[in-house]
């Protein structure tokens, strides 16, 4: 109530000042509140954005882990090819090893003609001469 007779006691001029004080408080205020709406607002969209982020990281997380998964089969598949082919090599030169007796004659002298080119009929002087380009 002491309020109330301070301002009877105040003279027009002093009224106007107080109010014109009072409302400049006032458009102070609610320029502040407007401040803290709008970044209310954007804290609000970057929480929303940083979801929807974390989200498509979880999304790209699962596409990348499907793609590594992917990968892995693909190299154990590969393993796994090269290691019958090995097998199944290792199996077919022992089989050939077991079917060879032994070398004829035929043998060597189509080991001798591949090497030497198509010599036709060479005899044992030839030979000898081939065998000193071989030393």
């Amino acid at each position: 109530m002491s309020a109330q007779r301070d301002l009877r006691k105040l003279t027009r001029q002093e009224l106007l000042e107080l109010l014109l004080e009072q409302g400049k408080e006032l458009d102070k205020l609610r320029n502040e509140l407007k401040i803290a709406k709008d970044e209310l607002a954007d804290r609000k969209i970057k929480m929303r954005e940083a979801g929807s982020i974390a989200e498509a990281a979880m999304e790209l997380s699962g596409i990348f882990e499907a793609a590594q998964n992917a990968a892995d089969l693909y190299l154990e598949n590969i393993r796994q090819d090269y290691s019958r082919s090995v097998t199944r090599n290792d199996a077919n030169y022992r089989d050939a090893g077991n079917r060879r007796v032994s070398s004829t004659y035929d043998d060597d002298r189509y080991v001798d003609s591949s090497y030497y080119g198509d010599l036709g009929g060479y005899d044992d002087e030839d030979a000898e001469e081939l065998d000193y380009y071989d030393e």
